[in-house]
C-alpha cells in the first residue's frame, strides 16, 4: 500500500504560524486517507529542550486526528543544529514511505493540495519530484520555478539594491522562469523551490537525500539539480500553497553570511559565474 512521510525541520519556531501550517496539513491529510499510513517527523533543531516540550504538546493537544490510526507523529530532537538539509535527512532515513514531502513550517495548504499532488505522482510513475504553485498571504503568485543560479543572479535576487534589480529587470525575469505559463505543467524545472517538495522516496535515497555540507539555501538547487540526472522533476499548477515568506537572510547578518557561504559552496560545486 502506497504510503506517506512528510518531514517539517523547525529551529525556535513561531509557534502560532506552524500551528496553523499544522492545521491546513491535517485537513489536506484527510484527502489522501486513502494512504493508509502516514508519518509526520518534526526535527527539532532548537536549543535545549523548551521548545521540543513545546511542540509535543502542540500535536498531543491540538491536532487530535493525529492519533487516528492511519496516522502518526513523532518529535525528533535534533543532537545539535547542524542546518536544514541534515533535519531533513534524519526524517528521510527513517522513512519507508511511497512518498516523502520536505515542508517548510511556515505554510499553509488548501484542503486538496496532498490530494492532488499525489494524485499527479501516481499517474507518472518517471517523476521523482513534484513542487507546488506557491502564493504569498495576500494572493501574490510567487514565480518560483528558476533557471540553475549563478553567483550573479544569486546577488541580483537576494542581496542587491532596488536600482540594480531595475536595471537587470529583464535578466531577473529571465532567472524566474516568467516567460513561462504559471498555470500549465512544467517539466524538469532546473531550481525548485524548497519550501514544498513531493519526492518519491525511492528517488530521494538514491540522491542520498540533501547534501548536509548547505547548513541553509541553496540546498533545494543541489538537489533538484542532481535529481535531474536520473529523473524528473514537474511543477502541478494545481497543487497550492500558501507561503509566508520571512526573508530573514535579508535582517539577519549571521544568516546572510550563510546564505553567501552557501551561493559560493553551490558555485564550486556547480560552476556558473555570470
Amino acid at each position: 500500500m502506497n504510503n506517506l512521510s512528510i518531514s517539517i525541520v523547525v529551529y525556535k519556531p513561531d509557534m502560532a504560524i506552524l500551528s496553523k501550517t499544522l492545521e491546513s496539513l491535517d485537513k489536506a491529510i484527510y484527502g489522501v486517507s486513502f494512504l493508509q499510513n502516514i508519518c509526520l517527523y518534526i526535527i527539532d533543531n532548537s536549543p535545549g529542550m523548551g521548545y521540543y516540550v513545546k511542540l509535543k504538546n502542540l500535536l498531543k493537544d491540538n491536532f487530535l486526528s493525529f492519533g487516528e490510526s492511519f496516522i502518526r507523529y513523532e518529535v525528533v530532537k535534533a543532537e545539535k543544529n547542524l542546518g536544514y538539509g541534515y533535519g531533513n535527512n534524519i526524517a528521510i532515513k527513517k522513512s519507508s514511505a511511497t512518498y516523502h514531502l520536505v515542508l517548510n513550517p511556515d505554510v499553509f495548504l488548501q484542503e486538496d493540495t496532498l490530494f492532488n499532488a499525489v494524485n499527479y505522482m501516481e499517474s507518472n510513475y518517471d517523476i521523482g519530484l513534484l513542487i507546488p504553485a506557491v502564493f504569498g498571504q495576500n494572493g501574490e503568485r510567487h514565480y518560483l520555478c528558476k533557471k540553475n543560479p549563478t553567483i550573479f543572479d544569486s546577488f541580483l535576487h537576494s542581496f542587491a539594491p532596488g536600482f540594480l534589480k531595475n536595471v537587470f529587470h529583464k535578466r531577473m525575469e529571465a532567472f524566474e522562469m516568467r516567460h513561462l505559463d504559471y498555470s500549465q505543467i512544467m517539466i524538469d524545472v532546473p531550481f525548485p523551490t524548497g519550501c514544498f517538495m513531493l519526492f518519491r522516496t525511492a528517488v530521494l535515497k538514491q540522491l542520498n537525500g540533501f547534501d548536509d555540507r548547505y547548513f541553509m539555501y541553496f540546498e533545494d538547487a543541489d538537489i533538484g539539480r542532481r535529481l535531474l540526472k536520473f529523473s524528473h522533476s514537474v511543477y502541478v499548477p494545481n497543487v497550492k500553497i500558501f507561503h509566508v515568506w520571512a526573508r530573514e537572510s535579508h535582517k539577519n547578518i549571521k544568516l546572510m553570511l550563510v546564505a553567501i557561504y552557501s551561493a559560493w559552496l553551490y558555485w564550486y560545486t556547480w560552476g556558473g559565474l555570470f
